[in-house]
């Protein structure tokens, strides 16, 4: 007879809505602001699968495959949503710093 199971899923974290708002509305700057979305809606979803089946004993064997794919494909939407945000900021860092540096020009430029 098989053993149940306890299929252990780490909850990957939620989406924070305010960061998930300013990614989605630079990502739409750069041309994929659509598929962006896709993402975050996908990880949200498998969030909220991971979040009901933690912890509960999982008997069926393909479940169980299915859950730990579950598992792997949200972390790896998690992780790529974070090198987009990382993204995101550099350019509004260095976005910035080059205004920074163009006040800085303009006010000797104009004698100031």
């Amino acid at each position: 007879m098989d053993k149940a199971a306890v299929v252990p899923l780490p909850i990957t974290g939620g989406v924070n809505d305010d960061r998930t708002a300013a990614l989605q509305q630079w990502a739409s700057t750069v041309g994929f602001g659509g598929e962006v979305g896709l993402l975050v809606e996908a990880h949200r979803r498998l969030d909220s699968v991971l979040a009901e089946t933690q912890g509960k004993e999982i008997r069926n064997k393909e479940l169980q495959r299915r859950l730990r794919e579950a598992s792997h494909d949200a972390a790896r939407a998690r992780d790529l949503l974070g090198e987009l945000e990382y993204y995101r900021i550099r350019e509004e860092v260095e976005r910035d710093d080059h205004d920074k540096v163009s006040a800085v020009d303009n006010s000797n430029h104009n004698g100031t």
